[in-house]
């Protein structure tokens, strides 16, 4: 929920993301397998996105640097 007020997770969260990230939280809060199955997978999709991102602008920045 906090990456969604905040705007920033791994990297900085777009409001696609931030909607996906509040659907997922509330997802994961609400009782029930599925809906906590359908929430850690919108969570992980957001994870996996914005991970791979950083490690894009991390590459950048090292060849700039080089």
């Amino acid at each position: 929920m906090a990456a969604v007020f905040i705007g920033y997770f791994i990297t900085k969260t777009g409001w696609v993301q931030r909607l996906i990230l509040i659907a997922s939280a509330l997802l994961l809060i609400t009782g029930g397998t599925v809906t906590n199955i359908i929430g850690f997978t919108l969570f992980a999709v957001i994870v996996l996105f914005q991970w791979n991102n950083k490690n894009k602008i991390n590459k950048q920045l090292r060849s700039e640097i080089a």
